[in-house]
């Protein structure tokens, strides 16, 4: 049996780093209603890479995350963009942390 681990502290910090913002476009989903519900995406999938590391994962609404996963797009670090078979394209406003 595997046993894999994430350290929620990293998802949190970057939730708390951009201000529970969705870094594709960068509002603050949920905001009208008194609250903030953003998610956390690996770039490369937990499951397969575990890599947890904060390089890896992104802050997004529930909607974007949910097309990411059932689209499976390519994501170009050097654009920081999900790169979709269609050829259509979601950038992110927000990336500070993947700059290295």
């Amino acid at each position: 049996m595997k046993y894999r681990k994430i350290d929620r502290s990293i998802i949190r910090m970057l939730k708390v780093f951009y201000d529970y913002r969705d870094e594709i476009s960068g509002e603050k989903i949920g905001e009208q209603y008194g609250d903030s519900v953003v998610e956390a995406h690996h770039i490369d999938y937990f499951t397969t890479s575990q890599n947890n590391d904060s390089t890896n994962i992104i802050i997004i609404s529930p909607n974007y995350h949910r097309i990411i996963h059932k689209n499976n797009p390519f994501f170009n670090r050097k654009k920081f963009q999900f790169e979709f078979a269609n050829g259509e394209v979601l950038k992110l406003k927000l990336y500070e942390h993947l700059k290295v």
